[in-house]
């Protein structure tokens, strides 16, 4: 790997003299004689030597140059480095060059550092502070090919070259030597992705964690470490024989084969395309960690630019990564264009030597970003997160934040089949596919200089727009040629990627300028890693959307093959699905700024706003754990069928019985683990779903023996159990009866007080067949929700006709809408228990609603306690409280480790243990109430006693601040908004 690494190196060291020596910033000025002839100079940014080229007579400059200002003084102590930074800006306005003659004195004064210039008066002439040209910091506008920064190109151009290669060996090796399937190469592209979502918290460690008191340069060579060693890892691993012996029957249907085109076939190929997307994912992660503070490092330079080129720095930054991409993708394209990957080259790199290419670039970029990197060092911050939640609940963050990730969502939202179509039916070849990413590359870089050059000051808004339209508006005519078998050939079809980065690549460039208009100093590391997370989140949840949506399509690759009439209906439905979001995506811009100006009125006059920052805050944490959720589960064969998974549906009959999450944990996490815990490595390279029957058999000869059947389970359900369950709910009635009886007249009262006594009443049937009380059971749970719900209903607006007080809003019509789902979940469970079977998808969507809402409502509540005070207090007052609805939004899981480990359903004793849990909740509740009465039973006897001394004429306090508030009032609104009243 040698010659890459010395060839690389001295064509980037190369490109950085001629830069400096050609390219440096220079400012011309015109300047008037006082006869009426004109005479032009360039003014280096390093000094103003270019004025004494002048004529020695009278002359007028007006102008403004940059310059370092460095007045000689013999005898003088030498300047520390912060003293010779860069001074500010000249101001020649006015400014009368002097005759040759008074030269002399001006040399002369500056080695006598008391004395006064009878020249040049360099105090009179220094810029003040705005005179920067509007740079957000001090410092001067810096030079990103200097070599003190010149590590964050070196860093960027690594980055392009192990990002561009990891994403192009996808289709090359994956797709076609691996022959994996397009579910999971659609996967594999997602899970490339996916460590960008982790950009944020990289960032907010390398802005609040400094090591060694730096926070920039110990944290890129952590990630390019890590890098180094899955790329060298890839490099000496050996990748296996290919799918097919014979790159021949990769077009005929396997269904056709001979026996001994059979035995060509190697179907153990897709498997260990799973390790390598694992070494995909560290490989992009240890970029992430270094993007972490490299991003900090770029804003902190763009902000010290004036605001005419701001954004500088960031176009050279982009453009050097799309630069090297295009190498990366001209190495893949040229070097796996082999007959095994889907070529057609008599020979090939090989994916080893291409992973050691990346090896390489990491290696040489290690000492480049510390050597070359300028930070000074900077304290740990202890309250950061606090700052960046303030932050988040500002509207200029929240609103751009919506845009970001729906946007994201929808105009990405592509088809499965992408692949299989791009290999089966446009036979494209991986050189080509990497020339059309290099010639993709080159667009980019040509939109990003447009940009640059021209458009700093576009309306963002028109910018997103044309460019959504346009894409789609190119993309569909290849797309609809290739499908019909109107006109198929490679080159037309590789049109779609020339254009389709090109709206991403204006979006993320926005986002950074956005990025440096509203950070502030500190922050720059952790706002761009938040941009730059949100755009992360959307493209892999954009890809678990398309995913579920194909699931009902028939368009997987052994689909594709067949290439008749129906199949390409099924595509032409997805693809239309597909445009029709990608053109949705336009609504969001209404929430991105316009220009600048814009950001700035917005942040100093949108106001604030708790609830949506919080909303912010929970939509991307759910966001990111559906998404690693949804593409692990693509990766086993268990879970592979789920809908959500981007499979056709799994036939699974303990789904129902289970909630949604603990039927994951028990399909795939519990196996898995016991899979690869196992001491013996033969072990481990058995069959999973073997190696799980037999813990299965094992675990059920061990009960057996203690005498634990499926039978004696369910004898004890209907004996013991359901009496218990039975009591449990008519207790709850009961106190739901005696707390909201004399308000029984009111609709939502009524209402909760049906779902209650259906609750229990769904208890008192009795039937031989186990799915029909599994299925009253399922109404009972639902009733318990409801019951949570409508009470949440009931505060709610009971408060509105208090104080209107936006959040408790948004939180009572979100209950709402999940009340209505849980009647319509309650009306299938009634449907099935009269015997009708339901479909595996009514199950998951019931078991998705109950996990929403057992976790929605102790958010509701504990937020609503915090109105009266911090929230730190309420945790204090009410911690088992609070761990206790923590049990109950949980109390699945337990039951589904002993339901894995005894292989006996524990459906019963689980209602049990969540009712216990309910109960127990209600009871601490009551004694907190008791307590609190009791305290205010205090305080009106001594607002009584105080009332008659002030009677008595020995106080002058008011009756207003003595008298005891209305205790109506205090029961429905927080004591924070009445001491506000």
């Amino acid at each position: 790997m040698e010659p890459y690494y010395d060839f690389g190196f001295v064509v980037f060291t190369v490109v950085i003299f001629v830069h400096n020596a050609i390219m440096a910033p220079k400012v011309q000025f015109w300047g008037k004689r006082e006869h009426g002839a004109s005479a032009g100079c360039l003014i280096p940014v390093d000094g103003v030597a270019c004025l004494a080229a002048l004529s020695p007579t009278g002359m007028t400059v007006s102008g403004r140059v940059s310059a370092t200002v460095r007045p000689r003084s013999v005898g003088a102590k030498a300047t520390s480095s912060s003293e010779t930074a860069r001074r500010p800006l000249l101001d020649l306005q006015g400014l009368k060059h002097e005759p040759a003659t008074r030269r002399a004195d001006i040399s002369e004064s500056s080695k006598h550092p008391g004395a006064e210039s009878p020249g040049l008066d360099y105090e009179g002439v220094k810029t003040p502070v705005d005179i920067e040209g509007g740079a957000l910091e001090p410092g001067g506008t810096p030079s990103i090919f200097s070599w003190k920064h010149v590590g964050l190109l070196a860093h960027i151009a690594s980055v392009g070259v192990v990002y561009g290669t990891l994403s192009g060996v996808i289709y090359a090796v994956l797709n076609n030597y691996l022959y994996m399937s397009a579910v999971l190469t659609a996967t594999a592209q997602a899970l490339v992705r996916l460590p960008r979502a982790l950009r944020f918290f990289t960032a907010i460690f390398s802005d609040c964690y400094p090591i060694c008191g730096y926070r920039r340069r110990p944290y890129l060579i952590m990630g390019w470490v890590l890098t180094f060693v899955c790329c060298f890892m890839m490099a000496v691993l050996p990748l296996g024989d290919p799918y097919y012996g014979d790159p021949a029957l990769a077009d005929i249907d396997e269904d056709q084969l001979t026996i001994e085109q059979q035995a060509m076939i190697n179907h153990d190929a897709p498997d260990k395309g799973i390790k390598l997307i694992i070494f995909f994912v560290f490989a992009n992660l240890g970029t992430v960690i270094s993007f972490g503070a490299s991003d900090g490092y770029m804003v902190e330079l763009a902000r010290r630019e004036p605001e005419a080129i701001r954004g500088t720095t960031q176009s050279y930054v982009s453009a050097t990564r799309q630069i090297f991409m295009v190498l990366a993708a001209f190495m893949t394209g040229l070097g796996l264009n082999g007959e095994d990957y889907g070529g057609n080259f008599s020979w090939t790199m090989g994916f080893n030597a291409i992973m050691g290419v990346c090896a390489a670039f990491s290696f040489v970029t290690i000492p480049l970003c510390w050597f070359c990197v300028t930070e000074e060092k900077a304290p740990r911050k202890s309250k950061f997160l606090a700052y960046l939640y303030d932050l988040v609940q500002q509207r200029v963050m929240y609103q751009v934040i919506a845009f970001r990730f729906f946007r994201q969502i929808l105009s990405l939202f592509s088809v499965t089949a992408s692949k299989p179509i791009q290999s089966t039916w446009a036979k494209v070849t991986p050189l080509n596919e990497g020339i059309s990413e290099m010639i993709s590359c080159l667009v980019t870089f040509v939109s990003l200089w447009i940009v640059r050059r021209y458009g700093l000051h576009w309306s963002w808004k028109v910018v997103v727009v044309v460019c959504q339209f346009g894409v789609v508006f190119v993309d569909a005519f290849p797309t609809f040629f290739t499908i019909w078998n109107v006109y198929r050939s490679q080159w037309f079809w590789l049109g779609v990627p020339l254009l389709e980065d090109f709206p991403n690549s204006i979006g993320d460039f926005i986002a950074t300028l956005f990025v440096v208009e509203v950070c502030d100093k500190g922050s720059e590391a952790t706002i761009m890693g938040l941009m730059i997370t949100i755009s992360a989140l959307g493209s892999p949840f954009s890809t678990v959307m398309y995913k579920t949506v194909d699931s009902y399509f028939e368009i997987e690759r052994k689909y594709i093959v067949k290439d008749d009439h129906h199949v390409r209906s099924q595509v032409t439905y997805a693809y239309l699905i597909a445009y029709a979001c990608n053109l949705i995506s336009v609504l969001f811009v209404v929430w991105l700024p316009r220009q600048k100006a814009e950001v700035h009125a917005l942040k100093a006059e949108g106001g604030k706003s708790k609830l949506l920052g919080t909303l912010t805050v929970c939509y991307l944490v759910f966001a990111f754990f559906w998404i690693i959720m949804t593409n692990v589960l693509s990766l086993f064969d268990s879970t592979s069928c789920l809908r959500i998974a981007g499979g056709s549906g799994c036939k699974t009959a303990g789904l129902r019985s289970r909630g949604y999450p603990g039927y994951i944990c028990s399909r795939m996490v519990l196996p898995q683990m016991a899979i690869y815990l196992r001491p013996s490595t033969q072990h481990r390279e058995e069959d999973s779903a073997r190696t799980r029957l037999t813990l299965r058999l094992h675990y059920l000869q061990a009960f057996n023996t203690m005498a634990i059947t499926q039978e004696g389970i369910d004898g004890i359900s209907r004996s013991l159990f359901m009496p218990i369950m039975l009591m449990l709910d008519f207790g709850m009635f009961q106190y739901l009866v005696q707390v909201y009886y004399s308000r029984r007249h009111e609709a939502r009262v009524r209402m909760l007080l049906l779902a209650s006594f259906i609750g229990f009443a769904s208890h008192v049937y009795l039937h031989h067949n186990v799915e029909t009380m599994l299925a009253f059971n399922d109404i009972s749970e639902v009733c318990s929700q409801l019951t949570f719900l409508i009470q949440i209903t009931i505060i709610g607006h009971a408060v509105r006709t208090k104080v209107k007080l936006r959040p408790i809003t948004w939180f009572t019509y979100a209950a709402e809408v999940l009340i209505v789902a849980d009647w319509l979940n309650m009306l299938a469970s009634g449907i099935e228990a009269a015997g009708v079977e339901l479909s595996n998808e009514l199950h998951t969507f019931s078991n998705v609603l109950e996990s929403l809402t057992l976790t929605f409502v102790p958010i509701f509540r504990f937020f609503y306690l915090s109105l009266s005070g911090s929230f730190r207090r309420v945790l204090s007052d009410r911690k088992l409280e609070m761990f206790f609805y923590v049990v109950v939004a949980t109390h699945e899981y337990v039951f589904v480790i002993l339901d894995h480990a005894t292989g006996v359903s524990w459906e019963y004793a689980q209602g049990i243990y969540m009712r216990l849990a309910i109960v127990t909740c209600i009871l601490l509740n009551l004694r907190k109430k008791s307590r609190g009465a009791k305290n205010t039973t205090t305080t009106n006897t001594t607002s009584v006693r105080r009332v008659a001394t002030l009677s008595s004429g020995n106080a002058s306090s008011s009756p207003e601040e003595v008298l005891p508030r209305p205790a109506s009032f205090v029961a429905v609104a927080p004591k924070k908004l009445l001491s506000n009243s």
